[in-house]
């Protein structure tokens, strides 16, 4: 791809779109552009961590309504890694893709879904309307606990559910916490604990994700025990709407279908029945590798954490105090 000459020309390009995304991350869209990439450099480019970053440089591009210079940049990507990608058979847009896990195997054995109701921060009778609307567009995890103090909710909610005659009790895989089974912990494309995904791999651990959306209704909750709290806005990251226009998706499909891609179990919370059926559509569309990396360059490491309960006294001086 490139001649003697050009080996060295891509690296101030490299390092001004390392910026820009550093800008863009920091919401400040307006500096971005003051990193002048030159779209003819993308023929020198080497590898596809590079296209990555053109690919944020582009999406800054369209964020900023320069919907020229961001389409210039991505076909270019595009020329540069077709090439590298094997060709896939053709299939109708209605065909599902031939690999779509839907659960995990876990190590006692079992089968969890990928998908789960998340049921914290509701009263008991939402809960109940929640997890019957779930359980009827084809969710079969319902996750809850004794500390959200909705439990009989949930009960009502399945037991009204099973009356549809569309499942039975033995179907459903009901969640009230799985210790060194599945570990379940804060995880979303801000923070996307790759080292801890990696160790929980090697003893055969599950990983549910809490908060997959950036979880923005905890604010209230939060601030009610005096704590100020700016959840991330992870549902309108211009990246993310990027990806989810392109495969006509929402927001919050694309980041649960970014997690679940990765055999990442996810309990997206909501009591409003049409963003249930909403985030129930995850399996009948796939990210591909542009999408899928482009995703990944989201990941902040640590400063992406946004759950250090501080809304309960003394936690930060517990011996065990995680964060």
């Amino acid at each position: 791809m490139t001649s003697k000459g050009d080996k060295n020309l891509g690296s101030s390009d490299k390092e001004l779109a390392v910026k820009a995304k550093t800008e863009f991350n920091k919401g400040n869209y307006s500096n971005c552009l003051q990193a002048k990439l030159r779209p003819e450099r993308l023929e020198t480019l080497e590898d596809v961590d590079n296209c990555i970053l053109y690919y944020n440089y582009a999406v800054i591009l369209y964020h900023l309504r320069q919907y020229r210079a961001a389409l210039g940049i991505v076909s270019k990507i595009f020329r540069y890694i077709e090439p590298l990608v094997a060709p896939r058979p053709a299939r109708t847009e209605e065909a599902p893709p031939r690999t779509m896990n839907t659960s995990v195997t876990l190590s006692s054995g079992q089968r969890m879904p990928l998908l789960g109701l998340g049921c914290s921060r509701a009263s008991s009778q939402e809960v109940a309307d929640a997890v019957e609307t779930a359980l009827l567009a084809g969710y079969r995890h319902i996750d809850t606990a004794y500390f959200y103090r909705n439990e009989d909710g949930v009960g009502e909610g399945i037991q009204a559910a099973l009356k549809s005659g569309k499942m039975t009790r033995s179907d459903l895989f009901v969640v009230t916490k799985l210790p060194m089974i599945a570990m379940q912990v804060e995880c979303h494309v801000y923070f996307q604990q790759r080292a801890l995904r990696e160790a929980c791999k090697k003893h055969n651990i599950a990983i549910t994700a809490y908060a997959p959306l950036g979880s923005p209704g905890r604010k209230v909750l939060y601030e009610s025990h005096g704590v100020t709290l700016e959840p991330p806005d992870l549902l309108n990251n211009p990246v993310v709407c990027l990806v989810a226009q392109k495969h006509k998706r929402t927001a919050a499909q694309v980041l649960l279908r970014f997690l679940a891609q990765q055999d990442i179990i996810v309990i997206p919370k909501s009591t409003k029945a049409t963003r249930i059926r909403e985030n129930g559509d995850i399996f009948s569309f796939q990210l591909d590798e542009l999408d899928m990396a482009a995703l990944s360059s989201l990941d902040q490491g640590e400063p992406g954490r946004t759950f250090r309960m501080h809304m309960f006294p003394g936690v930060s001086d517990h011996p065990e105090a995680p964060f």
